[in-house]
């Protein structure tokens, strides 16, 4: 290496000193005498080698730039060597190679390690002899000392098997070293993943040479694979990490050695396993993976996604792969996908429109949007949400939308909206703008509430509470609320009235009476004229967002005057009543006794209690049974008076038959439904014995009369007219021969 230094700096060095003595030989020509052509033809020999000498450098430095630090020519050279001379000198063809062929010559080139070379890696390794491409009529391959470095060559007449030869001995020795490189490695850590015994036997011997470019360990790029954020990694198809960046203990936490020695479809997620298999098959075949997600399990056992891009080198059996971790994407795109199925699912209809577009046209509508105003998604993007207003465009609230729009600020407005059917629906509307991280305003949100419903319910509750108002107003209990202090908040004309003071005078004063909520008690207002019985019923109220109490006062001073008077007719009727020298009864309309005198007592023989156990029927001779129950019936179905007068036969509690003259009253309420049957019992026992004997003394008498055998006659002398004859028994008729008719 040393000797090639010295011979490449001795290069230099004659260089300048041809340079150097050219000059100097001309500067002892006199120009006058004809040494001005050898002072130009030497001027121009010195600038032509410093020129080339210039130029070479610059050209081999833009060649590196141009190709990249991993396959292309640097001003160092090759493996991080400085050049001192370019290194394609092109000369004619050596005799013995024929016709004007060309060929690079191998300049002669000192080298001097780079300072961040590592002479005990295979970075630093002793270069192989390098092949060179040889003329079609050449068989043996030329070798050119590892010292000495060649351009590439391109023959420029055929570009056959030669180049082919050249190409494919160039993949050979990288691949060589690829394989050599990884054994190594391996073999240095002690942690070669399982399987890769095979791998060595199966591995083509490489020469010792350098290593790929783009190999995880040459120099610079291995800069890049340790300084990535994204995972790196190589692998062999049998399931193995062979080489991992330091971003996968960052992210995943398990270190690299862990990561080598399990096969990597451990930490694959159960359901992402499947098709993990499926893609390292398709891997295997040589074939890439550009796009494909799946989910590894970390040290602390969660799971992370990450997105893999991988090219197979079959020939290596490596694949060559990049992870990137997008959990913090997958999370937001699941947040995205929520939101936005929450939208879809919204009641209230959402519209996003594009503000930095003229006329704000929507660009995103719900499904909601389309249930509540009928357009299709269709007609509604693209479109000014002024599509709803119809020709109602006079409304008040349109100058705040127009105005918050304008200046890009919220605002809530209800508005009249119209359905693509023409009917018409209430839409409370709430805008936002959106600003960008510049400030910009970029979008406007939208959310539409259809509130018809409301607005119906609204005015409903305008009507009732106008309608309650009247209520209260005209009422004739008087209302007043009343707070939990006793304060008076409220009053009712009807309560100005019993008080007999005005609002004014009884608001905030303190109502003075005591109360119980939910119960009705009876109490007296003093009036200025006169004193008056109300009863009081409270409730809980909220009265303006404060707990308070609803009193109603009932005047019932009438109502009370009216029924002490009833009360005072019904002891005078149960006076009446039970003093009463007839029997007298009530009974329901099933005819079963309720109260009963006594005097139906004396007449029955009966105790009232036993009585009131007993029916009508019961109690009625069984002869005239049927009779009672034909006017009963008659009674029921109104079909006459609600009276009954007869003469009926009941049976006493000694089975006595007793003669009454029975008189029945029904009683109606208002409805004229029958409540209850009023009974009158006069008994006519002693005058239809009265009767019975007068009849049999007339029968006996009748007797006499018709048998004597003297003649009797009876003459009215009572009677206006002259003496006329009445009657005339059957003797005088005999005697006579007159006949009682002939005289009536």
């Amino acid at each position: 290496m040393k000797q090639s230094q010295g011979l490449n700096l001795g290069r230099f060095l004659l260089c300048l000193f041809l340079s150097v003595l050219i000059l100097l030989s001309l500067s002892f020509q006199d120009r006058d005498q004809g040494g001005g052509l050898a002072w130009g033809l030497g001027i121009t020999i010195v600038l032509g080698l410093n020129v080339y000498l210039v130029f070479g450098w610059l050209w081999q430095w833009q060649n590196w730039l141009d190709q990249g630090t991993g396959s292309g020519r640097s001003p160092w050279g090759s493996n991080g060597q400085w050049c001192l001379i370019p290194d394609l000198w092109v000369i004619p063809t050596p005799l013995g190679l024929g016709g004007d062929h060309q060929i690079p010559w191998a300049g002669v080139l000192a080298s001097i390690t780079s300072p961040g070379s590592n002479s005990g890696s295979v970075d630093s390794a002793v270069s192989t002899p390098c092949p060179v491409a040889l003329p079609p009529d050449s068989t043996t391959p030329r070798t050119i000392p590892p010292d000495h470095y060649f351009s590439p060559y391109t023959p420029h007449l055929d570009d056959g098997m030669d180049q082919q030869r050249m190409d494919q001995q160039r993949m050979d020795k990288r691949m060589d070293m690829q394989r050599m490189e990884h054994r190594i490695n391996d073999r240095e850590s002690g942690d070669s993943p399982p399987g890769a015994e095979g791998f060595d036997s199966l591995a083509p011997q490489p020469n010792q040479g350098h290593p790929s470019p783009y190999h995880p360990n040459s120099q610079g790029w291995g800069r890049f694979f340790e300084l990535s954020l994204d995972l790196l990694c190589t692998a062999n198809f049998n399931g193995y990490f062979v080489h991992l960046n330091p971003s996968w203990e960052r992210v995943l936490g398990h270190d690299r050695h862990t990561l080598r020695t399990t096969p990597f479809v451990e930490f694959v997620h159960p359901d992402d396993r499947i098709q993990t298999l499926t893609e390292l098959k398709k891997l295997t075949t040589g074939q890439s993976i550009l796009s494909f997600e799946n989910r590894y399990r970390c040290r602390e056992g969660h799971y992370r996604w990450l997105a893999w891009v991988a090219t197979p080198f079959v020939e290596d059996a490596l694949v060559y792969a990049v992870a990137r971790d997008i959990t913090d994407r997958k999370q937001q795109e699941e947040r995205l996908h929520l939101m936005e199925r929450a939208m879809g699912h919204a009641r209230n209809g959402i519209i996003i429109t594009d503000a930095t577009k003229p006329h704000n046209p929507a660009i995103y509508a719900n499904p909601a949007v389309t249930q509540i105003t009928g357009y299709s998604p269709e007609e509604i993007l693209g479109s000014n949400c002024r599509l709803f207003q119809g020709n109602d465009i006079q409304q008040k609230d349109l100058g705040t939308l127009r105005q918050a729009i304008r200046f890009g600020q919220s605002c809530n407005v209800v508005l009249r909206n119209y359905r693509r059917d023409g009917s018409f629906f209430w839409n409370e509307l709430h805008i936002a703008p959106i600003y960008d991280e510049q400030q910009r305003l970029t979008h406007f949100v939208g959310i539409q509430n259809d509130i018809t419903e409301q607005k119906r319910t609204e005015t409903e509750l305008l009507n009732n509470e106008f309608h309650l108002r009247i209520i209260v107003n005209t009422i004739s209990d008087g209302l007043l609320i009343v707070d939990e202090a006793g304060l008076i908040l409220f009053v009712n004309p009807a309560a100005e009235f019993m008080f007999g003071r005005s609002a004014p005078d009884l608001l905030n004063q303190v109502f003075g009476l005591p109360f119980v909520a939910n119960k009705q008690v009876e109490v007296c207002i003093h009036n200025p004229q006169r004193w008056l019985i109300t009863e009081m019923t409270t409730a809980q109220v909220v009265w303006r967002d404060q707990p308070a109490f609803l009193v109603s006062l009932r005047d019932v001073t009438d109502r009370r005057t009216a029924e002490e008077a009833l009360i005072k007719k019904e002891e005078q009727f149960r006076l009446i009543f039970d003093m009463a020298p007839t029997g007298m009864a009530i009974a329901d309309i099933q005819g079963s006794l309720i109260h009963v005198n006594q005097a139906l007592c004396d007449i029955l023989g009966y105790d009232a209690d036993t009585l009131q156990t007993l029916t009508l029927q019961d109690i009625t001779h069984p002869s005239d049974r049927t009779l009672w129950q034909q006017v009963h019936h008659s009674l029921m179905l109104g079909s006459g008076e609600n009276m009954a007068r007869l003469e009926q036969r009941f049976m006493n509690q000694k089975g006595k038959v007793i003669y009454t003259l029975f008189q029945v009253t029904l009683l109606r309420d208002e409805e004229g439904e029958p409540v209850q049957v009023i009974s009158q019992f006069v008994d006519i026992s002693d005058r239809k014995e009265t009767e019975a004997a007068l009849q049999a003394n007339e029968q006996f008498l009748v007797s006499i009369f018709d048998n004597i055998e003297e003649f009797i006659f009876v003459i009215d002398v009572l009677g206006d007219q002259d003496l006329r004859y009445v009657s005339l028994n059957p003797a005088y008729e005999q005697i006579t021969g007159l006949k009682t008719a002939l005289w009536e």
